[in-house]
Protein backbone atom coordinates (compact mmCIF):
# COMPACT_ATOMS: atom_id res chain seq x y z
CA UNK A 1 0.00 0.00 0.00
CA UNK A 2 1.22 3.55 -0.56
CA UNK A 3 -0.22 6.89 0.31
CA UNK A 4 0.77 9.80 -0.41
CA UNK A 5 -0.60 13.48 0.06
CA UNK A 6 0.89 16.88 -0.47
CA UNK A 7 0.72 19.49 2.37
CA UNK A 8 0.92 23.56 1.42
CA UNK A 9 3.77 24.57 3.95
CA UNK A 10 3.77 28.14 2.13
CA UNK A 11 3.29 29.01 -1.44
CA UNK A 12 6.83 28.20 -2.14
CA UNK A 13 7.27 25.16 0.14
CA UNK A 14 5.37 22.20 -0.55
CA UNK A 15 5.86 18.60 1.85
CA UNK A 16 5.01 15.45 0.28
CA UNK A 17 4.74 12.21 2.37
CA UNK A 18 5.07 8.93 1.23
CA UNK A 19 4.23 5.91 3.60
CA UNK A 20 4.68 2.30 2.55
CA UNK A 21 3.62 -0.49 4.32
CA UNK A 22 4.68 -4.25 3.58
CA UNK A 23 4.11 -7.88 4.71
CA UNK A 24 7.10 -10.42 3.62
CA UNK A 25 6.44 -14.23 3.86
CA UNK A 26 9.30 -16.71 3.56
CA UNK A 27 9.09 -20.82 4.37
CA UNK A 28 11.67 -20.68 6.09
CA UNK A 29 11.38 -17.37 8.32
CA UNK A 30 8.76 -15.56 10.32
CA UNK A 31 6.63 -13.00 9.03
CA UNK A 32 7.56 -9.84 8.62
CA UNK A 33 6.13 -6.15 8.53
CA UNK A 34 7.65 -2.91 7.45
CA UNK A 35 6.35 0.33 7.26
CA UNK A 36 8.18 3.93 6.08
CA UNK A 37 7.05 7.25 6.31
CA UNK A 38 8.83 9.70 4.10
CA UNK A 39 8.83 13.32 4.10
CA UNK A 40 10.00 15.30 1.18
CA UNK A 41 10.71 19.14 0.59
CA UNK A 42 12.92 20.47 -2.23
CA UNK A 43 16.10 19.22 -1.73
CA UNK A 44 15.05 17.54 2.44
CA UNK A 45 13.81 14.24 2.49
CA UNK A 46 13.54 12.85 6.13
CA UNK A 47 12.03 9.68 7.03
CA UNK A 48 11.09 6.98 9.99
CA UNK A 49 10.36 3.35 9.61
CA UNK A 50 10.01 0.21 11.81
CA UNK A 51 10.64 -3.68 10.64
CA UNK A 52 9.19 -6.51 12.44
CA UNK A 53 10.46 -10.44 11.75
CA UNK A 54 8.80 -12.41 14.35
CA UNK A 55 10.35 -11.79 18.00
CA UNK A 56 13.91 -12.04 16.28
CA UNK A 57 14.46 -8.36 14.79
CA UNK A 58 12.66 -5.37 15.20
CA UNK A 59 14.45 -1.86 14.74
CA UNK A 60 12.98 1.20 14.54
CA UNK A 61 15.31 4.02 12.19
CA UNK A 62 14.88 7.64 11.09
CA UNK A 63 16.94 9.52 8.80
CA UNK A 64 17.88 13.16 6.41
CA UNK A 65 19.22 13.37 3.37
CA UNK A 66 19.89 16.54 1.63
CA UNK A 67 20.06 16.08 -2.10
CA UNK A 68 23.22 18.97 -3.49
CA UNK A 69 22.51 19.21 -7.46
CA UNK A 70 25.74 19.89 -9.43
CA UNK A 71 26.06 20.43 -13.24
CA UNK A 72 27.29 17.02 -13.76
CA UNK A 73 24.80 14.97 -11.39
CA UNK A 74 24.01 14.93 -7.54
CA UNK A 75 25.72 14.62 -4.23
CA UNK A 76 23.48 12.73 -1.81
CA UNK A 77 24.64 13.25 2.03
CA UNK A 78 22.52 11.36 4.48
CA UNK A 79 22.59 10.65 8.22
CA UNK A 80 20.92 7.62 9.73
CA UNK A 81 20.26 6.44 13.35
CA UNK A 82 18.39 3.29 14.16
CA UNK A 83 17.40 1.34 17.47
CA UNK A 84 20.31 -1.10 19.10
CA UNK A 85 23.24 1.51 18.69
CA UNK A 86 23.03 1.92 15.17
CA UNK A 87 24.59 5.45 13.76
CA UNK A 88 25.50 5.45 10.12
CA UNK A 89 26.00 8.00 7.46
CA UNK A 90 26.62 7.66 3.44
CA UNK A 91 27.83 10.13 0.78
CA UNK A 92 26.06 8.88 -2.55
CA UNK A 93 26.78 10.04 -6.06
Amino acid sequence: MVVGTPVQASDSEVWAFKFTSAVYAERDTPLATDQNLRGNLGEHTTWVGHYQRGGQFAPTWTGYEYTVKLPFGQVIPSLQAATHGFVGGAITA
